[in-house]
């Protein structure tokens, strides 16, 4: 079994040890309902906002924008791994 896979099995496991309700799809299902499902486009529309990048937007100015709720979804950023941290951080693509 793949690392990612069984990396992400883990945490799946661990979230239903908690207490969640974990639902998984493969990207090809997702997309799939996603573009055959009003409910669930109109739900995307509502609420998956593209936000202008701003300006000043730093480390410290984006944790705290989360924390306090300012800056809430998906935060796009740029990152560079050292080369001797790439096979530990290998699991999120691309580095």
């Amino acid at each position: 079994m793949s690392t990612l896979r069984k990396d992400t099995e883990d945490i799946t496991n661990y979230l239903r040890d908690e207490g969640y309700a974990v639902v998984t799809i493969h990207e090809c299902q997702w997309l799939n309902h996603k573009s055959k499902n009003g409910v669930i486009q109109e739900l995307l529309e509502k609420t998956v906002k593209i936000v202008r990048p701003r300006r000043n937007l730093n480390r410290q100015s984006s944790l705290d924008g989360i924390l306090t709720g300012e800056l809430f979804g998906v935060l796009l950023c740029d990152i560079h791994s050292p080369d001797h941290l790439k096979e530990h951080f290998s699991e999120f693509c691309p580095i």
